[in-house]
């Protein structure tokens, strides 16, 4: 089965609902003329995808419980942080299942993606790599050979292409097959010669980081705040706010605080203005002070929280339709 999806818009949200496969919220530390580009190719048991963000960026997801991911830097550019690794541009990370991730970027990105189901990517592993190269950590982050990471590169490049310009190219099940094929077969070459980036130390600050994850996705409603973190994860304020300057390019209030922002906006685009109040959402996601939430609000989203209230759902921000 070939289908493919391109799709571009200018709302952080929007464009986190084209990434299939993930729930990922998106959030940005700064106004900005935010633009982005998706593209989704479905082979079968391989997704592909690739995207394009204008704007540094954090994304926060949790991997589909059933499929492992695949991610990597589309071309040369600046060094993203997944969890606590540097992902550079000869790298390729491979995140678990069923797990939240935050990755982060400082400038504008380009990025790669595929996955396959759970079982699928343990059989190929086996077959391809003569063992099971399940990450066992939340995930691994390794560097193939310049000659097995560049094929990956070109092979992805290549598909995406022909789901732009030419989707009838590819769509007999026959072409769709071989395309599976190819790619899988170039993805877990260059698994099997990859060296492992992580070290003891950056295991330790991931697990950390990843009981954060674990933490947020409890509670997905609820005002978080440093010092239950700090007890739930076992580190100190201190060591925590290092880590998370690292890790998130802010320290951990800033991080949650504008998590909970972009709750309350998402939450008055969905509402009815006629049942909902912005006063009962912003005490909701942990805003009392409601003059300086509204200040914050308005510098952050560029209008105030009863315009975004009010504005019709047909005010959508969505550039483009799916292509199917």
């Amino acid at each position: 089965m070939f289908a493919t999806a391109s799709f571009n818009a200018t709302d952080p949200d929007d464009y986190a609902s084209m990434i299939r496969g993930a729930q990922i919220d998106v959030v940005l530390a700064e106004r900005g003329d935010f633009a982005a580009s998706a593209t989704r190719v479905d082979l079968g048991l391989l997704w592909i995808q690739q995207g394009h963000e204008s704007m540094a960026r954090t994304f926060r997801a949790v991997i589909p419980v059933d499929r492992v991911v695949m991610w990597f830097l589309k071309s040369s550019q600046p060094s993203a942080k997944l969890l606590s690794a540097t992902v550079a541009n000869k790298d390729l990370a491979v995140m678990s299942p069923g797990e939240a991730a935050s990755w982060r970027t400082s400038a504008p990105c380009a990025w790669s993606s595929m996955s396959l189901p759970t079982d699928a990517f343990r059989r190929y592993g086996v077959s391809l790599c003569g063992r099971d190269v399940m990450p066992d950590e939340v995930q691994n982050v390794v560097q193939p050979s310049a000659q097995s990471f560049d094929r990956l590169r070109r092979l992805h490049s290549a598909i995406c292409d022909i789901a732009e310009t030419a989707p009838l190219a590819a769509s007999h099940p026959d072409a769709a097959r071989g395309l599976q094929q190819h790619m899988i077969s170039a993805a877990f070459t260059a698994i099997s010669e990859g060296v492992d980036q992580a070290s003891v130390k950056g295991h330790h600050i991931q697990g950390i980081m990843a009981r954060f994850e674990d933490l947020i996705e409890a509670h997905p409603k609820r005002a978080i705040y440093l010092a239950e973190v700090c007890e739930a994860v076992g580190v100190t304020p201190r060591a925590f706010n290092n880590y998370c300057h690292d890790y998130l390019g802010m320290n951990p209030t800033r991080y949650l605080t504008l998590r909970r922002m972009h709750q309350v906006y998402r939450g008055l685009r969905a509402g009815d203005a006629a049942f909902t109040s912005v006063t009962e959402l912003a005490t909701q996601h942990g805003f009392w002070e409601l003059g300086r939430f509204s200040v914050a609000y308005r510098r952050l989203f560029g209008e105030s929280p009863s315009v975004t209230l009010h504005r019709t759902p047909q005010d959508s921000r969505l550039l483009d339709t799916p292509r199917r």
